[in-house]
């Protein structure tokens, strides 16, 4: 028998779907692929309501054994398959192990390697997003090990890409008297200064500890903060990353969190007309209501913006696999700069924020950033593409 590690982070050993009370629930506005299987003992249900939907609400496609039918949404954008009660008819009456493959598995990700399997859990689910923010340990990562006749057939985790992982984590985890910008300011250097081995077998810890406590040491000594003042602004680059979220808002589908995200984004376009803010003296009102009523909001709440970079760090698994290291990092910050400026255009308004308003706006943007098709899909190969570009500068969009 094999011993495999798993590893997962704190919230997802105390997470519970809460059904019927959950502010936006995951069976609305999304088609789910069945496969042969189970579109079989739906159409042939001893339940009389399942099989009935069943047999007119499921189209057929016969793409493949293991993407056999489709359910389609119903005319309110709900899976057909909800009873009164926003409760699912066929996990009420057949079980869990009847669910389509998503349904059961959302919103559960993981990530295996040869000897280890690394779980996370999706922003997209409200529930997911309030335990991650606002937990104070919802982050620290607890192990178990399971037995079984083999490994995974997946590559071996790269001892340095891991170590390289979990210094990044632990420059986050060790920022709490700064800002966070200060501490994606190391993370961004640490991740240019660093070559990865790719030698399974070899490490780079002390060098890897080294570079950290030299960046930690940095931000201490106010060198972090020196240096951000003397980064560019970047209106160009902010022009661009607004239009493209303009243009996410306007074209997407009625997709699970459009709805709540739409709200919150009109708040900021209508701040910024023809979708600029082109100049610093553009992003004032945003930027006072920043510093005047979110960071005193995050002062009571510290967990909140550092939380939401260790899950990043886990769940994108930085700095770890094929994704280029830098790209995956300058991605999370372009998703920052989104929702700082949503937090911001709502904090000028309403001249307060609520938990309300940081759930809703961290999930529905990830419930529309997530997606790998459609809109959603494009407006990320637009980020991507902007990440990748030798001239990006992520730290730009910190200032």
């Amino acid at each position: 028998m094999k011993e495999l590690l798993i590893t997962q982070p704190d919230f997802m050993e105390t997470f519970s779907c809460v059904g019927s009370a959950c502010r936006e629930h995951c069976c609305k506005g999304q088609s789910v692929t069945l496969d042969r299987n189970r579109y079989q003992k739906y159409i042939k249900s001893p339940y009389a309501d399942i099989k009935r939907i069943a047999i007119n609400q499921i189209s057929v496609t016969q793409a493949s054994l293991a993407s056999w039918a489709n359910i389609h949404p119903d005319n309110q954008g709900n899976c057909p398959f909800l009873d009164e009660q926003q409760l699912c008819q066929i996990h009420k009456h057949a079980g869990p192990n009847a669910l389509s493959n998503s349904c059961a598995t959302y919103p559960r990700v993981e990530h295996i390697y040869k000897n280890q399997k690394i779980k996370s859990m999706s922003l997209s689910c409200p529930e997911v997003t309030r335990k991650v923010l606002f937990s104070p340990e919802a982050l620290i990562l607890r192990f178990s090990t399971i037995h079984q006749y083999d490994y995974y057939k997946a590559p071996d985790i790269v001892i340095d890409e891991r170590l390289a992982n979990r210094a990044c984590a632990a420059i986050v985890a060790a920022s709490q008297q700064q800002t966070i910008e200060e501490g994606l300011w190391a993370i961004n250097n640490f991740l240019q200064a660093f070559p990865v081995s790719y030698d399974v077998n070899k490490n780079k810890m002390i060098e890897i500890d080294n570079l950290r406590t030299e960046l930690a040491a940095e931000i201490t000594s106010g060198k972090a903060v020196e240096s951000l003042t003397t980064v560019n602004y970047a209106p160009a680059l902010r022009h661009e990353l607004l239009h493209h979220f303009g243009d996410l808002i306007m074209q997407l589908s009625d997709v699970r969190g459009k709805k709540v995200l739409a709200v919150y984004a009109k708040t900021l376009l209508d701040n910024s007309p023809d979708k600029k803010i082109a100049s610093p003296n553009r992003e004032q009102p945003l930027s006072d209501a920043w510093h005047q009523i979110a960071l005193p909001f995050f002062a009571e709440h510290p967990s909140v913006l550092r939380n939401y970079f260790l899950y990043r760090i886990h769940h994108d698994q930085l700095a770890m696999g094929e994704k280029p290291a830098l790209a995956t990092f300058n991605l999370q910050v372009i998703d920052y700069f989104y929702l700082k400026l949503l937090i911001s255009a709502h904090a000028a308004k309403y001249g307060f924020l609520t938990k309300d308003n940081i759930i809703d706006i961290f999930y529905s943007y990830h419930a529309c950033r997530e997606p790998t098709d459609g809109l959603s899909l494009l407006f990320t190969q637009k980020l991507r593409a902007l990440a990748t570009r030798e001239d990006f500068s992520s730290l730009s969009l910190l200032v």
